[in-house]
């Protein structure tokens, strides 16, 4: 499993891929709390593509940030386990083409190659404000 970082502009995400089996995800908690220093216990949170997030949770509208809970469908849990909460919930981004094509086009992609059409977003940082510049990229490993 590989982490990837990209940088655009001045804002910065590390994202991760989902719908891995469950050893796998184990290890990226373990990576998260070496690379991050953030508890095992955190939920994580992903970002989807918003004309797929109807097949995984209940949507009446865009959710551009990562602000409420939303109930998981039971037959997706086992699929995306890595952010589901212990209620059965996650707290998604959706993303679309007009808000951010970058990280829209990334997210198509990872679903082109799996069929899953969310990622696991978190910020890149480490004990440190959110990286700005390749450098401090760099420096967080």
């Amino acid at each position: 499993m590989n982490l990837i970082g990209v940088l655009a502009a001045t804002a910065s995400l590390t994202i991760v891929v989902l719908g891995l089996p469950a050893q796998i995800v184990k290890s990226y908690r373990g990576k998260n709390q070496k690379i991050k220093h953030r508890e095992n216990f955190r939920s994580f949170a992903p970002s989807c593509l918003l004309e797929k997030a109807g097949e995984y949770f209940e949507i009446d509208r865009p959710f551009p940030y990562m602000l409420f809970a939303l109930p998981v469908k039971s037959d997706k849990i086992r699929k995306i386990p890595a952010v589901v909460h212990k209620g059965g919930t996650l707290r998604t981004q959706t993303v679309t083409k007009e808000d951010n094509d970058i990280f829209y086009e990334v997210i198509k992609e990872f679903y082109k190659l799996t069929g899953i059409s969310m990622i696991l977003n978190t910020s890149f940082n480490s004990q440190e404000p959110i990286v700005e510049t390749p450098e401090n990229a760099l420096s967080t490993f």
